[in-house]
């Protein structure tokens, strides 16, 4: 394994983990009815806008390492592409001719 896969497994490691904890923090504090209950006001909007951060920062960190792998293999992905590509020429080719 190289050291980019390893980084961008962290990356997404640590991503997944951050939106787990934002949802998990706004699971906990609802109440038996299901509203979340907060003692006043700039305690919501505080723990609306960290959440909202975690969510935020987890997202892009999960992204970065999808697009990170798909940057450092982009020409494997491009032969593969046109691989599938041909074959499906060379089956559409193949079927259409045994269809006449």
């Amino acid at each position: 394994m190289s050291s980019t896969i390893f980084y961008c497994l962290l990356l997404a490691a640590v991503g997944l983990s951050l939106i787990y904890w934002s949802k998990r923090r706004s699971f906990l504090r609802m109440n038996d009815i299901g509203y979340e209950a907060f003692p006043s006001y700039w305690q919501k909007v505080v723990s609306k806008l960290g959440d909202g951060a975690l969510l935020v920062v987890g997202y892009s960190l999960s992204a970065s390492a999808v697009l990170i792998v798909l940057l450092e293999y982009a020409w494997e992905w491009v032969a593969l592409g046109m691989a599938m590509y041909v074959f499906y020429l060379l089956e559409d080719e193949w079927y259409g001719r045994r269809r006449k």
